[in-house]
């Protein structure tokens, strides 16, 4: 799945890159950090998805997906930003914006948003071929029968007969309209219902294969595996370790700063507390912007001589002195 960075913050971009990246099968062909060079790239290359910003030098995000939803329809749009007034959503749900989310937000919570997009990409995109409005209503009830039916051994003249048509005209009018054989999409269904089952630990392995309506296990490992690279216990291994990696303090920088607080000790972590608190507060009130929090925490730390054991006076002298620091210079 190709997918489109769009920020101007290159470590917002740089984090959301090595989240991409941590997938099999989706990449980032290149990140901007204005909407005016994404719109360019993506009228030459197109992509699958692109996460975007709102505000940014020139055109906002906003203005960039309705610039491009009439030149590339089949993209989807998800908006990552650390502003949440109701009428950037309400114009957001007006452009067709598949997620809208909030910064700060988990690493988990981008690869659910791109995971739910990617399983419903085939569907799109073989909906997007139909060429006869009388033949759609055929596929598309077809593609129904099969959302129903995949844990089902059904056959094609058990599909036909459900549809009141024969087989033959089914199976070439599928082909004719979408471009792909009728089995290899029943195929595509199961597999992306697969991934969902693997997802969910309580599902064992050894029973997906049944669950999907694949009867021979080692057909299903190795169709599985032809499609996206690895084994179904190979792509739930690799699902475990990345809902337990260890985060990266270069990319989540509160983190990094939480920790050196903490092995600092002394007065250190009233600092880190209050210069949080305080930056938090200024991007909530539009005062700042979301990495600025990071610089005034980090600048707050360093410029801090440390008290190693203080008492209940010098903790609050400290939270003070941090406070009117910040003020000073924000």
């Amino acid at each position: 799945m190709k997918i489109l960075i769009v920020d101007d913050e290159p470590k917002i971009r740089k984090g959301l890159c090595k989240i991409v990246e941590m997938h099999p099968g989706w990449y980032v062909p290149q990140s901007f950090a204005d909407a005016e060079s994404a719109i360019a790239f993506l009228r030459d290359n197109g992509a699958d998805v692109v996460i975007t910003d709102i505000h940014m030098p020139g055109l906002t995000g906003l203005d960039m997906i309705e610039q491009m939803r009439s030149a590339c329809p089949k993209v989807v749009f998800i908006i990552l930003t650390g502003y949440g007034k109701f009428e950037y959503a309400q114009r957001a749900i007006d452009l067709g914006v598949k997620k809208y989310l909030m910064k700060p937000t988990s690493p988990n919570e981008i690869t659910a948003a791109l995971e739910q997009i990617e399983a419903d990409t085939p569907r799109k995109k073989h909906a997007a071929a139909f060429q006869k409005p009388t033949n759609n209503l055929i596929i598309l009830r077809a593609m129904e029968y099969v959302d129903l039916h995949y844990r089902d051994r059904f056959t094609l003249r058990d599909m036909a007969a459900a549809l009141y048509i024969s087989p033959n005209y089914l199976s070439d009018l599928f082909k004719k309209n979408t471009g792909m054989r009728l089995s290899d999409y029943i195929t595509e269904v199961r597999l992306e219902k697969a991934r969902e089952y693997l997802m969910d630990v309580h599902y064992k392995v050894r029973d997906v294969s049944t669950l999907v309506g694949i009867s021979d296990p080692r057909y299903f490992s190795s169709v599985f595996r032809k499609k996206y690279g690895m084994t179904p216990m190979e792509f739930r291994n690799e699902y475990a370790s990345r809902q337990f990696e260890d985060p990266d303090p270069e990319t989540f920088l509160g983190l990094k700063y939480a920790l050196e607080a903490a092995k600092t000790g002394g007065s250190m972590p009233t600092v880190f507390n209050a210069a949080n608190e305080l930056a938090v507060s200024k991007f909530l009130h539009k005062k700042i912007r979301f990495l600025d929090i990071y610089d005034i925490i980090g600048q707050s730390m360093e410029r801090h001589k440390v008290i190693e054991n203080p008492g209940l006076e010098e903790i609050l002298e400290t939270e003070s002195d941090t406070y009117q620091w910040i003020e000073s210079r924000w």
